[in-house]
């Protein structure tokens, strides 16, 4: 899929897409194991490796689904999902925004309020995951990488696109 240069750092498409098809299929393997666990207590997944490092602990324990957890939405209702089913709902949506939408402020406005939502939600399942927990979940953290990398591309979209010209500029003028 070739996509419209977006700004002044066109890596920043490749940044976007990737992030956003490898979060994509790490959310769908998250329901999986998710289901398969809650499912089967001898199944054993592939991002199980101790019982320090298991993704299949954390993806079942009650934070597995935070917004019921918080009370945001109620316990068993049609809402209470896993985490990992709105990361896939949040990815698709940031990559179908970044396709029609980055073009113009009120769309960079919004990637970037998706982009310090996912990091403000990574930063405290990050806490969890370490502090509460005391879990190392290799497909978490992976997610968290692909958060940052789609809130460092959404800043970006919204720099002045003077501070990009004249950093440029002042590397050409060494050069010299």
């Amino acid at each position: 899929m070739k996509m419209k240069k977006s700004c002044d750092h066109p890596s920043v498409d490749k940044v976007v897409l990737t992030a956003t098809v490898v979060g994509s299929l790490l959310s769908v393997y998250a329901v999986y194991v998710e289901y398969e666990a809650s499912q089967n207590d001898s199944f054993e997944a592939l991002c199980d490796i101790s019982d320090e490092v298991s993704c299949s602990k954390v993806f079942t324990s009650e934070y597995g689904k935070i917004f019921s957890y918080l009370g945001i939405v109620p316990k068993d209702s049609v809402f209470d999902q896993p985490n990992a089913l709105f990361g896939f709902v949040f990815y698709l949506a940031f990559l179908l925004l970044y396709l029609f939408l980055h073009h113009n402020d009120f769309g960079k406005l919004i990637l970037l309020g998706m982009g310090v939502a996912s990091m403000i939600l990574s930063a405290y399942l990050s806490y969890i995951l370490a502090e509460v927990l005391h879990d190392l979940c290799v497909v978490c953290l992976s997610t968290y990488i692909c958060n940052f990398s789609l809130f460092v591309c959404s800043s970006i979209l919204n720099a002045p696109k003077s501070s990009f010209v004249t950093a440029s500029n002042s590397k050409k003028q060494k050069r010299k």
